[in-house]
């Protein structure tokens, strides 16, 4: 399989040509392409080195693989089948209405995925609510929750649009979608045109800072065009007239991720937490190419020991991957393991049966673990990462210890 892809060779954020490469990674299949059969080609290679901005900063990867083979009828993620999101949203609206936003009239949201938030935030303020999403399975169950939802991409000419059939929105949402778009500025100058001045635009990324601090390789996806600091985002904002007044640090969803919020304002209330990670990413010198380059070389050493300790964990048995993740097969292909994994345990419906890219591990559900004979001498790789402590959990309940995981922080347990 091949993808029809382009390659940025500036900024993303402030379009300097001045960007180099600072952490270097083999090529890899973008999104979730799963295999019907061992025999089928294993999809295209691509890109995904880090490329930094030397002008503001921003980390980014160069090759854009076209969206529609990312997000199409085989997009599985849903915020609604994972308890810690849930939880999560529902803890975020209560601090947007707590500390930013009283009373919410129409709320809109892009990259709307199965309509959680915006679910949750109808129950607590009975705002008026429309998504838009492109994948069409969470589209559909969006319209099951009675969430109105646009199924299209968000982009150029969508404020036109929504203006004309339903107004501006005091507060658009943008949860774990603002790294996925290339174009970043036309997509900011398209929900400038479209939000009530002095409105709010709440979205929230995987947070470089946590990437670096926890080496969250999982993070490192096709999808992710963009690994975002509050140093490169607060001048990016304000070219469309936007205030970043607060950021909410959440280290439970993907390992590390910023809330951010943004006004749309020439001057505003800015809250100590601003100030706090521009303190800690100065800190840690990700805003420059000599702090990145330093966590490449860190990453790398990091990446070989873990190498040589798995090798040792799991001598002598069987290796399991557990979790078919979307970077499930970089996280092997990382480790040189590809020939050594023999199943991937995944509950998924859509994803059983079928086998992963590059390791050909067939995905096969969690009843496995009751197979004796299957399951005689065998250590689990938690490729799954983002879900770890639930993966945990069930692995001890049928008496499995021993796991090791690539992120975050490299670890391997036996007990």
């Amino acid at each position: 399989m091949t993808f029809n892809h382009s390659s940025r060779n500036n900024c993303r954020l402030c379009l300097s040509n001045k960007i180099e490469e600072v952490v270097d990674l083999p090529d890899t299949i973008p999104g979730e392409h799963l295999k019907a059969s061992r025999n089928e080609p294993d999809p295209e290679l691509l890109e995904i080195s880090l490329f930094q901005c030397n002008d503001c900063g921003h980390v980014q990867i160069n090759s854009i693989p076209d969206p529609k083979s990312l997000f199409n009828e085989h997009y599985s993620f849903m915020p609604s089948k994972n308890p810690e999101i849930i939880k999560h949203f529902g803890a975020t609206i209560d601090y947007i209405l707590a500390h930013h936003i009283k009373d919410v009239g129409f709320a809109f949201e892009f990259g709307s995925n199965d309509g959680l938030f915006l679910d949750l935030i109808r129950q607590k303020t009975n705002a008026k609510v429309l998504g838009m999403d492109p994948s069409l399975p969470p589209v559909i169950e969006a319209r099951k929750r009675d969430i109105e939802t646009i199924h299209d991409f968000f982009g150029k000419g969508c404020d036109e649009q929504i203006l004309s059939n339903y107004g501006n929105p005091d507060l658009i949402i943008a949860n774990n979608v603002f790294a996925h778009i290339d174009d970043l500025r036309g997509i900011l100058h398209t929900v400038s045109n479209l939000i009530k001045e002095d409105g709010f635009f709440v979205f929230e990324v995987s947070y470089l800072l946590d990437i670096v601090n926890r080496y969250l390789i999982g993070t490192i996806i096709h999808e992710h065009l963009s690994h975002h600091s509050v140093h490169s985002l607060i001048p990016f904002l304000q070219l469309e007239g936007f205030q970043l007044v607060d950021v909410l640090n959440v280290s439970k969803i993907q390992g590390g991720a910023i809330v951010c919020i943004a006004k749309k304002t020439s001057s505003a209330k800015i809250y100590p937490s601003v100030n706090k990670n521009l303190e800690l990413e100065l800190s840690a010198g990700i805003n420059n190419s000599r702090g990145m380059k330093n966590f490449d070389s860190r990453l790398k050493d990091k990446l070989q020991n873990f190498k040589i300790h798995l090798e040792e964990f799991c001598s002598n048995q069987k290796l399991f991957a557990y979790g078919a993740a979307r970077s499930a097969p970089f996280i092997i292909q990382l480790l040189e393991i590809d020939n050594v994994v023999e199943f991937c345990i995944d509950d998924h419906p859509q994803k059983q049966g079928k086998f992963l890219p590059l390791s050909n591990a067939e995905i096969t559900d969690s009843t496995i673990l009751k197979d004796s004979k299957k399951m005689k001498d065998c250590c689990f790789l938690i490729t799954g990462w983002a879900q770890s402590e639930r993966i945990k959990a069930n692995l001890a309940e049928h008496s499995f210890y021993k796991t090791a995981s690539i992120c975050p922080n490299f670890s391997m347990t036996n007990d």
